[in-house]
C-alpha cells in the first residue's frame, strides 16, 4: 500500500518506531500514481513558503491545503494524470491518509514554530 510506504519511512521498526518527515516517500509514492498530486502539493509549498520564508511553514500549509485542492480538483483531471486502475476517489483518499501521516511527523516542528513565535525568536 502506498500510505504503508511513508508510515513505513515515518515510523520505521527498525529504528524504534522513529524516522523521517515522510515527504520524500510520499512523494514517490504520488509520482508513480498520480504526479499531478506532486505538482499541487509543490504550488502550495511555494505559496506557504513565499509568505513566510520558511521550510516548516511551507510544509505545513501544502501537508493540509493540497488534498483540499485535490478535492476541487475535478476528478476528470486527476484521472487524465493517474496510472493503472485507480479511482478519483481512492487516489483522494490515499493521498488523504499520507497528508495525515505527514501532518502527525510534522507536528513537532509545528510546536516549535509556534513556540518560537510566542518566546519572540528565543
Amino acid at each position: 500500500s502506498l500510505v504503508g510506504v511513508v508510515v513505513g519511512h515515518c515510523f520505521s521498526v527498525w529504528l524504534m518506531f522513529k524516522g523521517g518527515r515522510g515527504l520524500a516517500a510520499a512523494a514517490g509514492a504520488m509520482l508513480v500514481v498520480s504526479w499531478i498530486f506532486v505538482v499541487m502539493w509543490l504550488a502550495c509549498w511555494s505559496v506557504g513558503y513565499s509568505f513566510s520564508k520558511n521550510i516548516h511553514v511551507g510544509n505545513i500549509v501544502a501537508i493540509i491545503a493540497s488534498p483540499l485542492l485535490g478535492y476541487v480538483v475535478p476528478k476528470s483531471i486527476i484521472l487524465k494524470f493517474t496510472m493503472g486502475t485507480f479511482s478519483a476517489a481512492q487516489i483522494l483518499l490515499i493521498y488523504s491518509l499520507m497528508s495525515a501521516v505527514l501532518f502527525i511527523r510534522h507536528i513537532g516542528p509545528l510546536r516549535d514554530l509556534i513556540g518560537s513565535r510566542t518566546t519572540g525568536g528565543k
